[in-house]
């Protein structure tokens, strides 16, 4: 497979997935579609400058929420 849609149209071959695609299609299609604004471009820049940067500290899940939750 080459690209997304050769994968995609591999998965269509199974009936459970195309059954499963079809049903989620008209809620998740058109946010695919749209165009990103600004604020998420740079949101999305700024993550993966921080994923290439090796002094960036790396959290485990349980680490991640801990510290969402911390009150400061």
């Amino acid at each position: 497979m080459t690209n997304f849609d050769d994968y995609l149209a591999e998965l269509m071959k199974n009936p459970n997935f195309k059954k499963e695609y079809d049903a989620l299609a008209p809620e998740f299609l058109p946010l695919l579609q749209k165009q990103p604004d600004a604020e998420t471009l740079a949101a999305m820049e700024e993550t993966e400058a921080l994923i290439r940067d090796p002094d960036t500290k790396r959290y485990t899940v349980k680490e991640a929420l801990k510290e969402l939750n911390r009150e400061d």
